[in-house]
């Protein structure tokens, strides 16, 4: 079942500095934060590439399973209820699926902009 993911206004500011992002230091880095709908996994892809997903799944979003997590191996993103392995871009590389949700992301120094709309 596919239903839409509601919109939410996304404006968080990361100060990458903070040791609560220490995990973002490295290429395939990762966390989650608070925001968006169900919570947001910001990826780093490389020292000037960051990604910011929304965990809501594009599948069945108002599912309370419909939570999307890094998989063990830190190498995809899942979505355990419906079976559905997502790529660091946010497309999926198995199953039946719609793109997972991504937020724009601005770096500025040691800041990481993020918002759910155009700058």
């Amino acid at each position: 079942m596919q239903d839409e993911i509601p919109y939410v206004l996304v404006e968080i500011d990361i100060n990458l500095n903070n040791t609560e992002y220490v995990d973002l230091f490295n290429d395939g880095g990762y966390v989650y934060i608070l925001g968006g709908v169900r919570g947001i996994i910001i990826y780093r892809a490389s020292e000037n590439d960051y990604r910011a997903f929304e965990r809501n799944s594009p599948i069945d979003a108002s599912a309370a399973c419909s939570i999307i997590d890094v998989d063990t191996s830190g190498l995809f993103m899942v979505d355990p209820c419906h079976s559905v392995f997502y790529d660091f871009e946010g497309l999926p590389i198995s199953g039946n699926s719609l793109p997972l949700r991504q937020y724009e992301t601005i770096l500025d120094k040691n800041w990481l902009y993020i918002r759910s709309g155009n700058f």
